[in-house]
């Protein structure tokens, strides 16, 4: 309660709740005493359409989709969520890492892009970074830190993409951050988040009280069994158009059967629960097992099977479109306040309601009364388009800011709509002709003014190999180290070096640095979408004194896009490098 004098003049009420963690580096995670190996998810906030303004009903409904898929844990990537997220994950029992917004995302550069260094490269402006950061943890501890549901507090998310001359304000400015982590909270661990890089002496996941290693730091010697309580905090990272597979995605984690936990270990959290939005290339937004609009791809059914028993549906094919179905999802009253909203989703059936795959343009339209879509009053789906309409079907959420009915028609040509009516309360009555009416707001893909650059990629990005000798680790080829470098065990009859650049690019140029051998090496260069199918770029044969490297696009035939490159040997014993390069612009 707040009063003047002894008069009261605000009060605010706050539900709490009462567990007992422990993190241990050999024995993994307990909760209320009992050892629990947790099944994560790395979750966004940000939706199709709405971006981050996003409601508590729309926060709930993420929580809920990924409890239903039988996990328990959320990684609240990369930044503070609103507590209406943490009180949603404590009232719907899911555990919830909680992290602040130190993250790089891949890039080395000067501020003015997404490919900037995540430490400031102008010494002028660290002092000011680094107030902002601690400003920014602290909010979030202060604000979030009465909720059961956070077990910890992470620090960053990959904050080593920062240029090299950078690294040691990097971790200076993580053990400020793990510092005042203590002193604001003192029951909780500080973890450092992404901390899969640097390897060796500069490695930074030992500053905090714990670690969450991704991509290649599940299986990177130097972070197996490191001494302190750890997680796999991202694997997967499965780019897929829904519907995508019926798989689970394992990534890295697929190697010695690490899916299924190590003692040592308390937890894993795929990338990621859902599509989002970004800024760097659509192929990095796709990594969800649900996809931008909050309909599940096939991996979301897998999870659901596997983990918690439930068969998939029959997968809808292809037949001849009669009708769509349209449903609410959502409170059967809805608040018109901006807290609450409902899903709306449309399916193309045909004559007797069977769900078809076909991908009919579709418009959804408020025909009478309050309600509004990102796009105002109608929202069009179509087929390839960013407001889509996938595999027979489509989503978005609608919201009002007046009370009263709204009725919402799903129109094709050629088939039979579908209505529903939705109640909208807790607000002043809609009143045609004198309530504010929504305008439409036309969507307008973004295209950047600038032309795309050429970018290199390649350093400290996830790096996989068919085997190593000790001291020969795989991300050594890509550490930016003169003196290091990645080798196959000699009993390797296919070594293979594959290289993730975590974005869809135009490969322009690739170089590739090898340490002196006396034979002559033969290997074969190629690259892929999903490391699985992959395109030969070139056909290499180099004497043993060669120590460089370099492959160029045609520039008469199109650049080859891809994800992934990878170095596949004839032969072990000339399977080592020390250093790869790719240069490529993200395609958008």
């Amino acid at each position: 309660p707040l009063f003047m004098g002894e008069q009261l003049c605000d009060v605010t009420a706050e539900t709490f709740g009462f567990r007992w963690v422990k993190w241990t580096a050999d024995k993994g995670f307990f909760l209320n005493g009992n050892h629990h190996y947790f099944h994560g998810a790395n979750v966004h906030q940000d939706q199709a359409g709405w971006g981050d303004a996003v409601t508590e009903a729309a926060q709930r409904r993420d929580i809920k989709m990924m409890k239903e898929a039988g996990f328990d844990f959320i990684r609240g990537s990369h930044y503070p969520h609103s507590p209406a997220f943490s009180q949603a994950c404590d009232e719907e029992g899911m555990l919830f890492w909680a992290e602040a917004p130190f993250w790089g995302i891949g890039g080395y550069r000067g501020d003015g892009y997404w490919d900037c260094s995540a430490y400031p490269v102008t010494p002028s402006d660290t002092a000011a970074f680094e107030q902002s950061a601690l400003r920014q943890l602290e909010e979030m501890i202060r604000i979030h830190r009465n909720h059961p549901s956070i077990v910890v507090w992470s620090m960053s998310n990959e904050p080593f993409f920062s240029e090299a001359s950078t690294l040691s304000g990097v971790q200076r400015l993580l053990r400020r951050m793990v510092e005042r982590t203590h002193q604001l909270d003192p029951t909780r661990l500080a973890a450092i988040g992404g901390a899969q890089r640097p390897l060796g002496e500069n490695r930074i996941d030992r500053i905090g009280d714990m670690a969450g290693y991704n991509g290649d730091g599940a299986t990177q010697p130097d972070f197996q069994q490191p001494g302190i309580p750890s997680i796999v905090a991202e694997y997967g990272s499965v780019t897929a158009d829904r519907p995508g597979d019926y798989a689970p995605g394992w990534g890295d984690l697929a190697a010695n059967e690490a899916w299924r936990g190590v003692p040592w270990r308390s937890g894993q959290a795929i990338w990621c629960g859902f599509d989002h939005g970004s800024i760097a290339g659509s192929a990095l937004g796709k990594m969800g097992i649900v996809d931008y609009f909050r309909i599940p791809k096939r991996a979301w059914y897998w999870y659901r099977c596997a983990y918690r028993g439930i068969e998939p549906p029959v997968w809808p094919t292809q037949g001849n479109p009669a009708a769509l179905r349209l449903e609410v999802i959502g409170n059967k009253e809805v608040w018109a306040d901006g807290t609450d909203d409902v899903q709306l989703l449309v399916t193309v059936v045909d004559s007797i309601g069977r769900d078809l795959s076909n991908n009919v343009p579709v418009d959804l339209c408020v025909t009478n009364g309050p309600g509004e879509f990102p796009t105002g009053k109608t929202i069009c789906f179509r087929d390839n388009s960013d407001i889509r309409i996938q595999d027979g079907k489509a989503a978005i959420s609608l919201r009002a800011y007046y009370a009263g009915k709204c009725i919402v028609e799903a129109r094709s040509p050629g088939l039979k709509s579908a209505i529903v009516s939705i109640d909208f309360v807790g607000a002043p009555a809609f009143r045609p002709g004198q309530s504010v009416e929504v305008v439409n707001r036309p969507y307008t893909s973004f295209i950047r003014e600038t032309a795309a650059s050429l970018q290199r990629f390649g350093r400290n990005n996830p790096t996989f190999a068919t085997s190593h000798l000790d001291g020969h680790d795989a991300g050594m080829a890509t550490d930016e180290c003169d003196s290091s470098f990645w080798q196959a065990a000699v009993t390797d009859d296919a070594p293979r070096l594959t290289i993730d650049t975590e974005k869809m690019l135009e490969v322009k140029r690739l170089r590739f640095l090898f340490p002196p051998v006396k034979a002559k090496r033969n290997f074969t260069i190629e690259i892929s979408n999903d490391r699985q199918h992959w395109q030969s770029l070139a056909k290499v044969e180099l004497q043993g004194e060669q120590t460089i490297y370099e492959w160029k696009a045609d520039d008469e035939l199109s650049e080859p896009r891809g994800r992934f490159v990878s170095i596949r040997w004839d032969e072990p014993e000339t399977a080592m490098v020390g250093e790869v390069e790719i240069y490529g612009i993200v395609c958008r």
